[in-house]
């Protein structure tokens, strides 16, 4: 049976105070978040939904802030820190809330309201981190985040 490739950094907990980098997939990256124009995204009616679930998620966790991000059309990057460690709050729980909550929203919407259903899974396996350990690192972050619609039109996953 193959073995899983891990991803997460062995000796770490996800809960140590900091910043993190993370990004978060569509499944089959198809593009239903928004939709790009110049340096601006427009949400679609599943993205603004998916959107408000980030923040509520968010204020379950509240040791954990967002310091940006930005909904791409099939992809989500944000910096996260994590501001304190008296309660329970690492990265991993945080977006498996996240995805859980999210995908019971794109379901709902598929039924009631009629979405298309476009993918069989919304979100693709786990997410993409990297802990911000400078100053340096933090800046390109942001900048990335910043600019990212600007290179969606050259974008390898622009579907």
């Amino acid at each position: 049976m193959l073995e899983r490739k891990k991803i997460r950094l062995n000796k770490l907990s996800y809960s140590q105070l900091g910043d993190y980098f993370v990004t978060i997939c569509v499944n089959n990256k198809k593009s239903i978040l928004s939709t790009v124009d110049g340096q601006t995204t427009k949400l679609s009616e599943l993205g603004k939904n998916i959107q408000k679930d980030w923040f509520l998620i968010e204020n379950n966790y509240p040791g954990i802030k967002t310091i940006s991000i930005v909904f791409m059309p099939n992809h989500i990057h944000a910096v996260i820190q994590i501001i304190d460690d008296y309660q329970i709050n690492n990265i991993v729980d945080f977006i498996g809330s996240f995805k859980s909550k999210s995908t019971v929203t794109y379901l709902r919407g598929i039924k009631k309201n009629k979405w298309r259903n476009t993918v069989y899974s919304l979100w693709q396996r786990s997410f993409h981190d990297r802990i911000l350990r400078n100053q340096n690192e933090f800046d390109a972050a942001i900048d990335y985040i910043s600019n990212n619609p600007l290179k969606w039109p050259t974008d390898k996953y622009n579907t």
